[in-house]
């Protein structure tokens, strides 16, 4: 499962790179916001964006001799950089069982007909999803649906996370440099 998810990791950074710990420069990486940089951590090893040469050279100084694991910690990278802002950190933790469906044959355009009523509808909240649906099928037809909105994990969702099958592989910062 990890060269998948570093490839997708890689192909976010927008320029050609690897996991290997360099800090390459990509203005357009999708790792961070427009004008931020990107860490990401896989199982001990990063990718790392900058938005200009100038903010690249500040990062490899600064994460010369820090361990991959306090790549993403704020207090780590405070101490060793000017850092007007931080994203995250934010855990990054993969199923496995779980591959995103095609929903292209859910007729009404809206999860409305996997449910009940209207009310059950608005009580699925699938509408409010930002992440690709994951369903499950008897046959053709959709009798199941599952997705997730960002936001902050806390250890009691983490765990929930673990008890669900999900595998913590790595972290993801992104900082806005001075």
């Amino acid at each position: 499962m990890q060269p998948r998810i570093q490839s997708l990791w890689t192909a976010l950074a927008g320029v050609p790179t690897t996991f290997g710990g360099d800090v390459v420069v990509s203005p357009g990486s999708a790792l961070c916001p427009p004008g931020w940089s990107g860490v990401v951590t896989i199982e001990n090893k990063a990718v790392v964006t900058a938005p200009t040469p100038a903010a690249a050279a500040l990062l490899r100084d600064a994460l010369a001799g820090l361990p991959v694991p306090e790549w993403t910690s704020p207090e780590a990278l405070r101490a060793r950089l000017p850092v007007d802002e931080f994203l995250g950190p934010a855990t990054l933790a993969y199923c496995s069982a779980l591959r995103p469906a095609d929903t292209s044959d859910v007729s009404t355009g809206s999860w409305e007909s996997l449910v009940a009523s209207p009310e059950d509808a608005g009580e699925a909240g699938l509408d409010e999803i930002t992440s690709p649906a994951f369903v499950i099928r008897a046959g053709r037809q959709v009798v199941a649906a599952a997705g997730y909105r960002r936001w902050p994990r806390p250890e009691p969702s983490r765990r929930v996370a673990r008890a669900l099958g999900f595998t913590e592989l790595g972290t993801q910062l992104s900082l806005r440099l001075a």
